[in-house]
């Protein structure tokens, strides 16, 4: 499927969304907040991290714009949809693309990764990012965090954790619809470090 103007591969398995024209204007929105126009301290390529990036929607589309993605997964089935899709982006994209499978708690790099980043993008699971690593990102923000969630009890709660701490303040809370004729809502929560 073409996703904010990019191939991206859904082998079977893997998640992807049915309404894709709206999934193009979610993907576009994230896009847009995650490449706002740096602070004077950001570094001259935007750094992002895209975790629980699935296939790799939310992320691709910001490697054809000029920044250094780092993609984080665990299922298998998502890591070669991504592995495809990054096979078939030009060689100075792949450059700049870095894959950490595992779970996004724990893998020790990108961990070290996330407070220097300019935007850090989480798609987690219904459950949400866990206690673990909304401490962390509450603990040590990066410079913005876009939030897509499809569970809103989680998002609720995280949200809350993020603010509470002090570094992140709520600037956009947006809603997609992208089930229709269904009461579920995917949310878009953006923060910005204080």
């Amino acid at each position: 499927e073409t996703i904010g103007g990019v191939e991206v591969h859904f082998p079977p398995g893997a998640f992807g969304q049915a309404n894709l024209d709206l999934a193009d204007r979610l993907v576009a929105r994230v896009a847009d907040f995650a490449l706002a126009p740096p602070s004077p301290a950001a570094s001259a390529r935007p750094v992002v991290a895209d975790l629980y990036a699935g296939c790799g929607a939310l992320g691709l589309p910001l490697l054809a714009r000029g920044a250094e993605v780092h993609f984080n997964e665990r299922g298998g089935d998502s890591l070669r949809g991504l592995a495809m899709a990054l096979e078939d982006r030009p060689p100075e994209q792949r450059e700049r693309a870095h894959v950490h499978p595992g779970d996004a708690a724990r893998v020790p790099e990108l961990r070290a990764l996330l407070p220097g980043c300019d935007a850090v993008i989480v798609d987690p699971p219904r459950r949400g990012l866990g206690p673990e690593l909304t401490e962390a990102l509450a603990g040590q923000p990066p410079a913005r965090l876009a939030y897509v969630s499809c569970g809103l009890p989680a998002l609720l709660r995280e949200a809350r954790a993020l603010i509470a701490a002090g570094g992140l303040r709520l600037v956009g809370l947006e809603a997609f619809a992208l089930f229709p004729h269904g009461e579920h809502v995917e949310t878009l929560a953006l923060f910005e470090r204080r």
